[in-house]
């Protein structure tokens, strides 16, 4: 599974500040992150990363 969430000219800034939660994510074209989840990833796992990303989009 892999997807891709255009969020603008936000990317890079998304996407340095989930390195500092330590979430790993890509920017590519600039504008889109790209999440490509493991194969084993789990729910507590997918729960972490939109806690994550909730927090750091509601501060921008």
């Amino acid at each position: 599974m892999m997807l891709g969430l255009d969020v603008g000219d936000y990317a890079s800034l998304i996407k340095e500040r989930a390195m500092e939660e330590k979430v790993l994510i890509n920017v590519t074209s600039g504008t889109v992150i790209r999440l490509i989840p493991p194969l084993t990833i789990n729910t507590n796992d997918i729960d972490m990363l939109i806690s994550v990303l909730e927090k750091i989009i509601s501060r921008i």
